[in-house]
């Protein structure tokens, strides 16, 4: 599938791409230095002969901001937001079944902190003045 973006006006962006069982959403808000985030993750519930796994599902949250002409960039992410991820499985024999239910620990928050210490004129203005002919032989 391809993801479709709509554009509301210049501030607010809204993508949403859906493949398979992943979806993502971007939302741009505010201004153009602060993005938010949301993306999550379904595995729809498979069987076959002797075993069957239950949906698993969990949704992540990310804020980006920028300061200073965007050269210090912040961000949060916060992953499994809703405390949802359960690994659970059954395996249904003839004369006993067998199940498994496992809680990790899925939530967790990460803090990014970057600067750019890069200017914005990244291509020289210098020229050569070198009296070498074999300076355009490629």
């Amino acid at each position: 599938m391809i993801p479709s973006t709509i554009t509301i006006n210049p501030i607010f962006i809204l993508n949403i791409s859906i493949q398979s069982t992943k979806f993502t959403m971007l939302l741009r808000v505010i201004n153009n230095t602060t993005k938010f985030d949301l993306s999550g993750y379904y595995q729809s519930k498979y069987e076959d002969a002797f075993y069957i796994e239950f949906p698993i599902y969990y949704v992540n949250l990310m804020m980006e901001k920028s300061f200073f002409d965007k050269k210090l960039t912040s961000k949060i992410y916060v992953r499994d937001i809703f405390d949802t991820t359960i690994y659970k499985n059954e395996r249904p024999f003839e004369t006993f079944k067998s199940t498994s239910a496992l809680k990790p620990q899925s939530q967790y928050i990460t803090l990014w902190l970057s600067y750019n210490f890069a200017s914005k004129n990244k291509v020289s203005k210098r020229k050569n003045k070198s009296q070498n002919d074999a300076r355009r032989r490629l």
